[in-house]
């Protein structure tokens, strides 16, 4: 006889006898308790003969359950069959899974809220052009070996200033042949070796060649990139060999005081500034009005942190000194000091 006809004999016999609580299942998991805060929702099922899944609810612990009422006899008998139905789970096997509500909160969020957040993108700046080295020019060797301790204090000094965040460095000369871009690849050469990577930028609009004196050939520059005609990866080489960067010019630049005013040129020097330890500026050796204008826009534009004049070694020419007192002025507080160069051995 099964179960539920035990059942229904039992409601209607004439006993008067409490009613069993049913048994626990003999087969009971542990389960970790759960905050309070967390309702826990216990899926039961059940494979009956016939294939059919039989699903139990469990309320959570600590909910509050109403008052037991006196039972009907119609009551009796769903009680009754209810319990047969709760028994005959004790002789099978249960599968039990733990289904964790989030807690109820007061605070609502849009959905989007709950999306998984996308990737950051990485900001990298990857020149597009890339070379096994640079062919340097013999004076620079020439240079580095003769005055290789005289440059290694400046070294020195500016690696100290771009890990206190004055990166960007602009050299300017003071007359024709002075060495300014020989300086500036002498000391850009010494930071390489030194093991810091650099970025050397060609300002010297109206030469223009720093890019031809290292062996390469542009038609286009970052003067390009200023007009917004070429972003400035296009424009950029990087040297495996010598872990140095070179930003040139197409070639002289005849009018690019405009250009310099735009926003254009502070986003580029903020670019080289974040992706860069240290950027050096070549800004040749203003001569007219106009190129001292420029060199003023790049000081200014670009927030030069540090400049370095170049001039003739022991010079006490009267016009070099008033050439090194305007530099002064124009260049303010971002001039370091003043490199001797002995311009009879170098040229510009």
């Amino acid at each position: 006889m099964s179960n539920i006809d035990q059942a229904f004999i039992n409601a209607y016999a004439d006993q008067h006898l409490p009613a069993v609580p049913a048994s626990r299942p003999s087969s009971y998991t542990i389960r970790k308790q759960q905050p309070a805060s967390a309702a826990s929702v216990r899926l039961f099922a059940h494979e009956t003969p016939e294939g059919v899944s039989a699903l139990r609810f469990d309320p959570p612990d600590h909910l509050v359950h109403p008052a037991i009422q006196p039972e009907t006899s119609k009551q009796k008998l769903h009680s009754a069959v209810a319990a047969a139905q709760r028994a005959s789970f004790t002789s099978v096997d249960q599968n039990e899974e733990t289904i964790l509500l989030p807690p109820l909160g007061n605070d609502r969020r849009p959905l989007s809220a709950f999306a998984i957040p996308p990737k950051p993108v990485e900001n990298v700046f990857s020149p597009a052009f890339e070379v096994d080295g640079f062919q340097w020019p013999a004076i620079t060797e020439q240079l580095l070996l003769s005055t290789r301790d005289l440059l290694e204090p400046v070294v020195n000094l500016l690696l100290e200033r771009a890990q206190e965040g004055h990166a960007l460095v602009g050299l300017v000369g003071t007359q024709s042949k002075v060495g300014c871009s020989t300086v500036t690849m002498c000391l850009a050469k010494m930071i390489a070796q030194a093991g810091t990577p650099l970025t050397v930028v060609d300002a010297n609009f109206s030469q223009g060649d720093l890019a031809t004196r290292l062996g390469l050939e542009f038609d286009q520059g970052w003067e390009d990139v200023l007009a917004g005609e070429i972003p400035l990866a296009e424009c950029a080489v990087h040297s495996l060999a010598d872990c140095m960067t070179l930003i040139p010019l197409g070639g002289p630049v005849l009018s690019i005081n405009e250009s310099l005013a735009s926003i254009q040129t502070a986003v580029i020097a903020g670019v080289l500034r974040y992706h860069h330890d240290i950027v050096l500026v070549d800004l040749g050796t203003p001569q007219t009005p106009e190129e001292y204008s420029a060199v003023q826009g790049m000081v200014e534009h670009c927030r030069l942190d540090t400049t370095i004049i170049v001039a003739p070694s022991g010079s006490s020419d009267p016009t070099t000194l008033h050439i090194i007192d305007s530099l002064r002025q124009l260049l303010g507080s971002t001039c370091l000091g003043v490199i001797g160069n002995r311009s009879d051995q170098v040229s510009n």
